[in-house]
């Protein structure tokens, strides 16, 4: 263990992932079939899916290395969606379309920033989460989430160099690992101050 349970909060893929494992378990039906039925169909997503190959229209021509992680990311980064997919989903989250109230409760009661999938900032009344997979980056800010809101939402692409980062040794990884956490908090504060200065 990093630190002991219930101290702290970081974020951790892995928790997802068997998150999905454990919706597998109870329903009987997998992941994908779940977020189908439950989410997708339920709300119109029409250009989502999940842990699926071969689905994607947003990749450059003649590039390969994307698609890498479409299994292994299963509950954790394995979601195929365009932004107008993304907008109907947190527009059904907020006006209480998937979960009820005591849910919606739980899931935004934050500790240390963090709640069950999203991070708040009280300072500027929103709630967001962003991430990635070595193929794609999202990022999505939902500004004033008790009352009007506003959602800015980014998709893209992008590829890693896969055998680079497995020659480096433990310690250049670390070292990389905590350059690449200030290079991520700088993107993000600057997107943030965008908005800020747009929608606040």
């Amino acid at each position: 263990l990093t630190f002991e349970p219930g101290s702290k909060m970081k974020y951790s893929n892995t928790n997802y992932v068997l998150l999905a494992m454990i919706v597998e378990q109870l329903t009987g039906k997998s992941y994908k079939e779940n977020a189908e039925e439950r989410i997708f169909r339920p709300l119109g997503m029409e250009w989502s899916s999940a842990t699926t190959f071969g689905d994607v229209t947003s990749m450059p021509e003649g590039e390969e290395g994307y698609m890498m992680e479409y299994k292994i990311a299963r509950g954790a980064g394995d979601v195929h969606e365009n932004a107008v997919d993304l907008l109907k989903f947190d527009r059904a989250f907020f006006n209480g379309r998937l979960v009820n109230r005591t849910s919606m409760d739980g899931i935004l009661d934050f500790v240390d920033g963090y709640g069950c999938g999203w991070e708040n900032s009280e300072k500027y009344d929103l709630v967001c989460h962003g991430g990635e997979t070595n193929s794609y980056y999202c990022l999505n800010y939902v500004l004033h989430p008790a009352g009007k809101r506003t959602y800015f939402l980014m998709l893209t692409c992008c590829n890693s160099d896969d055998e680079e980062d497995e020659d480096q040794d433990e310690t250049a990884e670390a070292a990389d690992n905590e350059a690449n956490d200030e290079a991520e908090f700088n993107q993000y504060q600057t997107i943030f101050d965008i908005v800020k200065k747009h929608l606040l």
